[in-house]
This record gives C-alpha cells, structure tokens and sequence, in this order.
C-alpha cells in the first residue's frame, strides 16, 4: 500500500523533509483552530439562549414586584387609620 498525495515519499524527495513536516504542522493547526472556533460558538450559543430565557423571565418577575410593591404603598398612603 503506497501512500499517495502530501504525504508521499515523492513528496518528501522532492521538497524534503522539515517543509513536509511544516505543511502538517500547519494543516493540523488550522483543523484545530477552525474545530475550537465552531465548538466555541456553539457552547456560546446555547448558554447565551439558555440565559437569555432566564434573565427575561427575571423581568417578568421584577414587573410584577414593582407592580405590588407600587399597590402597597399606594394603600398605605391611603389608609385612614394611620396617622
């Protein structure tokens, strides 16, 4: 079984050694990067819907405490028995 392509033994005659190694160095590391900066993305993506659920359920939850807190001072102001 006689390899083919880049990494040929032709390959290596022709350009040697240490550029051959470089050109796997470098393809290696370009398979790394773009493969960390998909997985990044994706993990960024899903924590930012996850949080961006909950912080407008926070919302919600804040309105409504705004809402009640205004209803009790608006019956305190209001309260004939106090003085």
């Amino acid at each position: 079984m006689e390899p083919t392509g880049l990494f040929s033994l032709d390959t290596v005659e022709k350009y040697g050694l240490p550029l051959v190694l470089l050109l796997g160095a470098i393809y290696a590391l370009y398979r790394f990067v773009a493969w960390a900066l998909i997985d990044v993305k994706r993990e960024f993506s899903r924590y930012h819907i996850q949080h961006a659920s909950e912080i407008s359920k926070l919302q919600v939850d804040v309105a409504e405490m705004k809402t009640e807190l205004r209803l009790l001072a608006e019956f305190i102001r209001k309260d004939p028995g106090r003085k």
